[in-house]
C-alpha cells in the first residue's frame, strides 16, 4: 500500500522496480518507493486544475478541447481531478518522466540520482538537496506544447516521447534528449467541424515501424511511424449495433520468438469505451519485416475481419500493456470498473501453426473501482494497478519460475 498525505492517486508508471511516478488528485507527481511503500520525493504543484475534480477556478485557462476530453476520458465514472497521464522512458537509462496535468501540454522530467548531472529546464534552479541513489528526485527539464490539449503520450522501445494532441488531431515525436517536437501525422479531417476526429489513445511499436492511434469518432487510423504516411483505417461499432463506441486504448503485440522457427506474427488489440476488446493479426512485409503496405487490403489478412475478444469489461477499457519479455505474446488489458485480464494473444506458439484466437488465462475483478493505470515492470515481474482507494496493489511473481514455453506454467 502506498498511502498519498492529503492526496489520492490518480496515475501511475514504473519501469524499473521499485521507482513509480504518481501522479495525484491536487497535481501534485510523488516519485515512490513500492518496496518501502514510501514517497522519497515530491513536487508539489507539478500541474493546476487538481483538487479532487474542481476546476480551481482556473476553467478559464484551460486549453481548448479539455472539458470535451474530460467526458471522453473518464465517462459515467467521473473526473477525480489531478494529474492525467504519467510515462516513464527515454533519456538513455529510460529514467525520463512524461507528465500531463489540466493547465496545458507536457512537463518533462528526469529521475535524477547522485551520480547524475541533473539537466533542468532552468539552469539558475538551485535543489535545496542534492539526489542521492537512496533518495532520488524529479527534475524538471521543460514543458512543452503549453497551450494545447494533450490526450495521450508514451514513450517508445528507443526512448523518443509520443504524444496525442486532442484539438489539434495530431501525433508528435520527441527524440531522447531533446526538447523540440517533430510532427509525425494528423487524422485527416475532410468534413469540416462535424466531422473532427479527436485522438484519445495510441501506441508505437518501433520493431515494425507502426503507429496506430484510437479517435473519439470511433476508428484506429494506421500511420508509418517514421514518415507518417497513412496506411488504414479500422472502423468499430459498439456491441448494440450503434456507433457511440470509441478505441479508449490501443497496444500493439508481437509473438516474439517462435519455438517453431515461424515468423514473427504481429496483431493489434483496441479496448473501447463500451468494455469491449478487439482484435486484429497484421501483414508483415517479408523483406523489411515491417508495416509498409500503402493500403488497407495488403495490412491486413483479408480472411479475417475483426475479432471480438469477449473480454467480460463492463467499463470503459482505460489500458491494454504488453509483456515486455522478448517472447511476447502477453497483454493485461484493464477496465475502470476494477477488472483486470490476462491475455495469451498467440496461444497456437509452440503448439501448432493453426492460427487460434487470443484466450484469457484469467483475470483479477472486485478489489477496486475507477482504475486508471496497469504496468508491468521491465523485468515482466510484476503487475501493477491504482484505483480510487488509494493504493497501488502489486502482484509479484518475481519469485516464481515459470517457463513461458510451457503452456501448464503459463496459465498458472
Amino acid at each position: 500500500r502506498l498511502a498519498l498525505p492529503n492526496d489520492y492517486i490518480r496515475r501511475l508508471s514504473l519501469k524499473k522496480w521499485p521507482l513509480a511516478v504518481v501522479g495525484g488528485a491536487r497535481g501534485d507527481l510523488h516519485l515512490a518507493n513500492l518496496e518501502t511503500g514510501s514517497v522519497v520525493h515530491q513536487v508539489s504543484g507539478a500541474h493546476e486544475g487538481g483538487n479532487y475534480g474542481a476546476d480551481n477556478g482556473e476553467s478559464g485557462e484551460s486549453p481548448k478541447g479539455l472539458n470535451e476530453l474530460k467526458e471522453y476520458l473518464y465517462g459515467e465514472y467521473g473526473d477525480g481531478g489531478g494529474v492525467m497521464d504519467v510515462s516513464i522512458g527515454g533519456l538513455g537509462d529510460g529514467n525520463g518522466v512524461a507528465t500531463v496535468g489540466r493547465e496545458g501540454g507536457v512537463k518533462l522530467w528526469r529521475i535524477a540520482t547522485s551520480s547524475d548531472k541533473p539537466k533542468t529546464a532552468n539552469p539558475s534552479i538551485k535543489l535545496k538537496t542534492q539526489p542521492t541513489k537512496d533518495k532520488p528526485q524529479l527534475i524538471a527539464r521543460g514543458h512543452v506544447f503549453k497551450d494545447e490539449c494533450i490526450s495521450a503520450i508514451q514513450y517508445d522501445s528507443v526512448g523518443s516521447l509520443w504524444v496525442a494532441s486532442f484539438e489539434k488531431q495530431c501525433v508528435y515525436r520527441i527524440d531522447s534528449e531533446e526538447l523540440r517536437p517533430r510532427l509525425t501525422c494528423c487524422v485527416d479531417n475532410n468534413e469540416g467541424k462535424n466531422g473532427a476526429s479527436p485522438i484519445i489513445c495510441l501506441a508505437v511499436e518501433n520493431e515494425i515501424n507502426l503507429l496506430v492511434a484510437g479517435t473519439v469518432k470511433g476508428s484506429v487510423e494506421f500511420f508509418q511511424a517514421e514518415t507518417g504516411t497513412l496506411l488504414a483505417t479500422w472502423h468499430f461499432q459498439s456491441k448494440d449495433g450503434g456507433n457511440d463506441a470509441y478505441p479508449r486504448s490501443v497496444a500493439i503485440v508481437g509473438s516474439g520468438e517462435s519455438t517453431n522457427n515461424d515468423e514473427e506474427e504481429w496483431i493489434v488489440v483496441c479496448g473501447m469505451s463500451d468494455g469491449s476488446l478487439y482484435m486484429r493479426r497484421l501483414r508483415i512485409n517479408d523483406e523489411t519485416g515491417e508495416i509498409h503496405h500503402p493500403n488497407e487490403e495488403e495490412l491486413f489478412f483479408p480472411e479475417e475481419a475483426t475479432i471480438d475478444l469477449n473480454s467480460s469489461h463492463q467499463a470503459q477499457v482505460v489500458s491494454l500493456t504488453p509483456h515486455p519479455h522478448p517472447k511476447g505474446r502477453i497483454l493485461v488489458s484493464g477496465a475502470h470498473d476494477g477488472t483486470l485480464r490476462v491475455w495469451d494473444c498467440f496461444p497456437e506458439i509452440g503448439s501448432s501453426k493453426k492460427k487460434l484466437r487470443p484466450r484469457c488465462l484469467y483475470g483479477f475483478s472486485g478489489y477496486k473501482v475507477w482504475l486508471g493505470s496497469v504496468c508491468i515492470d521491465d523485468k515482466g515481474e510484476r503487475l501493477l494497478s491504482d484505483g480510487s482507494d488509494n493504493t497501488i496493489i502489486v502482484h509479484d511473481f518475481s519469485s516464481a519460475e515459470v517457463d513461458i514455453d510451457d503452456k501448464s506454467n503459463l496459465e498458472q
